[in-house]
């Protein structure tokens, strides 16, 4: 089960989090 659930948060965090952390650069930079 904690395997598993490290598995499922490592994929989040390449499908998810790091197109994130992307679009929070990019908002970052347009406020500039």
């Amino acid at each position: 089960m904690v395997e598993y659930q490290t598995a499922k948060d490592n994929v989040d965090r390449i499908l998810g989090v790091a197109p994130l952390e992307k679009e929070l650069e990019k908002k970052k930079e347009f406020h500039r």
